[in-house]
């Protein structure tokens, strides 16, 4: 199975963002649980439509998406039946306050440069966070077989 490099993933989704930083490690915990359990059969189902969805697609997971807006995805056998359960936490899903608050002066076209600024280096934190947080810190980890609980177990 081919898995695109996170580079290749933004260059062809055409940028980087939190959700799709959620995707791309998403797809690194199914990764490592697919091969140590050398899978060959499985889908991935993503609860959203979003940049984390087409990070999955873009990795060569065999996926789909359901519409239901949330940070969850699961990684299924061949009968459809759940391997590995992963609930993103709210603290990543979420926007830091000051990042929203300059967020809404963009919108009113309101922001100032220095605080343009500040915007790109908290929105560069935060996907950086993101990256860079153990997985068991990122998800919630549950499964049927062999997955992790929300301690990591």
């Amino acid at each position: 199975m081919f898995f695109a490099a996170l580079e290749t993933i933004v260059r062809r989704h055409g940028h980087l963002c939190p959700y799709l930083a959620i995707g791309w490690r998403a797809g690194l915990v199914f990764r490592s649980y697919i091969q140590e359990k050398a899978l060959k059969d499985f889908t991935v189902c993503a609860y959203n439509r979003g940049c984390a969805a087409r990070a999955l697609e873009l990795m060569g997971f065999p996926s789909f998406s359901e519409d239901m807006d949330e940070e969850v995805y699961t990684l299924l056998n061949a009968r459809g039946e759940n391997l590995l359960f992963l609930q993103t936490r709210k603290s990543f899903t979420r926007a830091p306050e000051k990042l929203r608050d300059l967020e809404s002066k963009i919108l009113r076209h309101t922001i100032t440069l220095q605080e343009a600024e500040e915007y790109r280096y908290l929105y560069r934190n935060w996907v950086s966070r993101i990256l860079a947080a153990p997985a068991h810190q990122l998800f919630l980890i549950s499964g049927r077989k062999g997955g992790q609980d929300e301690n990591g177990n």
